[in-house]
């Protein structure tokens, strides 16, 4: 016996789904289909058999299959095999085809079953030689792609001759397989990741719908809100909850713990928690304290916290009454006195405590008040230097635009544009949400 072998060392080996030794519809016009005549000619067209079956079939079993039967017409060789390393590090027989189907049975059954006791290319080019049995020559050659070694290409034959035209072949018929093996992994990942695009788009849809669509009506109230998300799902969140028949209105605005799909997830079932809490008819500092202690275990569980504002407004006596879970201090300007005035009360983060107590405040607003509720991704944008937003910026720009503004829809523009301004081309690093209310002369 003599055998020749270009193997790295590579990991152990585990069968893989049995290949048909007989093979497919495909396979066979294939190889019916060869070409014989003289070598050069032969050569040509075998190679050009293999290029169209790499473009044409659609999945990659189907090319793996054609792979060893065009391999042993094109070096001569009474058969081929080809053997692929799965992800899990173990060898698979992927393909096999003989000229003696008889050999092509027994071959099958014995390799799949000692590749599984294969530990490295010694035991494996025994295994080889051990089926095929006295008078075989096997050359074999590694498949490799751009991340290192694919798996391996064998061809074999009685008085096999072989020269360098032979090799070289060899290992273009290697490359082109390798190649097949890399693309069909890449479009599997680009499936999966237009998948995955997919269901964040419908995640960030239905999240869109939760919040509110419109800014309700208020008498003697004008609001405007905005909610820019850094991925398509974010974890900031605001609502308008009305209370007793919409006699009062519930203000929330909300910033869990991180970005993406799980803050997203989490910031949706606040919104719907929160809810059920206010709508019970607590103040809102009590709404807080029940908030926090139905959401307790689950946050814990996730290892997430979040911070939220939540006020009430009754439009008739004009009293905005508010409790705060170490979420960023609202922003009040006062018309009158043309000054801002933070609006904060004491209070931990919904999740970290679940015996936390919160503080409630109130104030009475006055024509050409504005209040403004946001979270810290606003104050926190990065410009271009590296510096942020912060409070200052924002503080400066509500001074300026409060004493024209008659809409609460012009405070929220000035204040974004200033934001925007700021940024620049940046995109952004976290979610930006900002609740105005602004109360008509």
């Amino acid at each position: 016996m003599r055998r020749t072998s270009s193997l790295p060392d590579m990991s152990p080996p585990r069968r893989s789904a049995t290949p048909n030794p007989e093979g497919s519809s495909s396979l066979v016009f294939l190889t019916e289909s060869a070409p014989t005549g003289d070598r050069e000619r032969r050569t040509i067209e075998l190679l050009g058999l293999l290029a169209f079956a790499l473009r044409s079939f659609t999945n990659i079993p189907q090319f793996l299959e054609v792979v060893p039967p065009l391999t042993g017409r094109l070096l001569g060789a009474e058969g081929s095999c080809l053997l692929v390393l799965g992800r899990d590090g173990r060898f698979g027989l992927q393909g096999f085809h003989s000229e003696d189907r008889a050999l092509g049975t027994q071959w099958v059954s014995a390799l799949q079953g000692g590749l599984v006791a294969c530990e490295d290319t010694g035991t494996l080019e025994s295994l080889l030689l051990q089926v095929l049995g006295e008078g075989y020559t096997v050359h074999t050659v590694a498949v490799l792609g751009r991340e290192g070694l694919l798996g391996y290409l064998c061809s074999f034959g009685r008085g096999l001759t072989w020269d360098d035209l032979q090799a070289k072949l060899l290992r273009a018929i290697a490359d082109l397989t390798g190649s097949g093996i890399e693309s069909h992994r890449l479009a599997a990942v680009v499936q999966r990741k237009e998948i995955q695009d997919r269901e964040l788009e419908i995640g960030a849809e239905i999240q869109r719908q939760l919040l509110p669509l419109v800014c309700p009506d208020l008498p003697g109230v004008s609001l405007a809100a905005r909610c820019w998300t850094a991925n398509r799902v974010g974890g900031d969140c605001y609502d308008f909850i009305p209370l007793e028949k919409g006699t009062r209105w519930g203000i929330a605005v909300g910033d869990v713990m991180g970005k993406g799909v799980p803050a997203g997830l989490l910031a949706t079932m606040t919104r719907g928690m929160l809810r059920a809490e206010a709508l019970r008819g607590l103040a809102p500092a009590a709404t807080l304290q029940a908030l926090n202690a139905a959401m307790y275990e689950d946050l814990e569980r996730s290892h997430r916290f979040l911070t939220l504002f939540y006020a009430e407004y009754d439009p008739q006596t004009r009293i905005l009454s508010y409790g705060n879970a170490a979420h960023p201090p609202a922003l009040w300007w006062r018309a009158r006195q043309g000054s801002l005035r933070m609006l904060d009360a004491a209070g931990s983060l919904i999740g970290l405590d679940g015996d936390s107590q919160y503080e409630e405040g109130r104030v009475r607003l006055q024509p050409g008040d504005v209040v403004v509720v946001y979270t810290d991704g606003l104050t926190e944008a990065m410009g271009a230097n590296g510096d942020r937003f912060e409070e200052d910026r924002l503080r400066a720009c509500l001074e300026a635009v409060c004493p024209r503004a008659t809409q609460a829809s012009e405070v929220l523009e000035a204040v974004l544009a200033a934001v925007r301004d700021f940024v620049g081309d940046r995109p952004c690093s976290d979610d930006m949400t900002a609740v105005v209310l602004r109360v008509q002369s």
